[in-house]
């Protein structure tokens, strides 16, 4: 395939002049390096890295959001997020159900309530 312009064609891709003059329109995200593989050492082929800027230039608030997006990366999926507090929430109304737990009421005081177990089957009751 030839490219068609204002290269001469007989002299192929190799005769294409380098653009680095387009190189300040790229991206700040991207850096273009040449290409240093031996079999292209004297060609001006370039690679396109996507390399980000050093941390020092960066503000803070986007070093702190880079953080939180990578820590946000390693959790699970929400559903299984769920359904783990779902099993802790079961687990734990299992371990104290039968204890009495007083809790202050708005007009008269303390009213008592008893922990019921997720799993025990029974219809949940209001209290009242």
């Amino acid at each position: 395939m030839r490219r068609v312009g204002s290269v001469d064609r007989g002299a192929g891709i190799d005769a294409i002049p380098p653009r680095e003059h387009l190189l300040p329109l790229l991206p700040r995200v991207f850096l273009c390096q040449p290409d240093a593989t031996p079999n292209n050492r004297t060609r001006n082929h370039y690679i396109v890295t996507n390399q980000a800027s050093s941390p020092a230039k960066r503000p803070v608030f986007d070093r702190a959001l880079d953080v939180i997006e990578g820590l946000g990366n390693k959790l699970p999926d929400p559903a299984v997020l769920f359904l783990l507090a779902l099993a802790l929430t079961w687990i734990g109304s299992w371990l104290l159900a039968g204890t009495q737990v007083e809790v202050p009421k708005a007009g008269d005081g303390k009213d008592g309530l008893e922990v019921q177990s997720r799993l025990s089957g029974e219809p949940r009751r209001s209290p009242g």
